[in-house]
């Protein structure tokens, strides 16, 4: 973006916390909810999830357990000189 011309802004970091259960993450994996999921046909994603569960558990514990999570997302902002399309 610079190099057409753009200024750059950096934006304030954006803190979010919530609260989940990885059954449900898991859950909207297998359901192909995600974009990133999409170039996976469906039988290899559901089989995937299925082989994960048991991990999961045994590294994390009960997947129906509701964890917080939080992270920080960082934004940048690009200004347009005017008369610029």
């Amino acid at each position: 973006m610079a190099a057409l011309g753009c200024g750059l802004r950096l934006l304030g970091p954006l803190h979010v916390e919530s609260s989940e259960r990885l059954s449900d993450y898991l859950g909207e994996v297998e359901s192909g909810k995600y974009s990133w999921t999409w170039g996976i046909d469906e039988a290899t994603r559901r089989d995937a999830v299925a082989a994960i569960r048991p991990w999961a558990e045994e590294r994390w514990g009960p997947l129906d357990r509701e964890n917080t999570v939080s992270y920080e997302t960082s934004w940048r902002a690009y200004d347009v000189p005017r008369g610029v399309a």
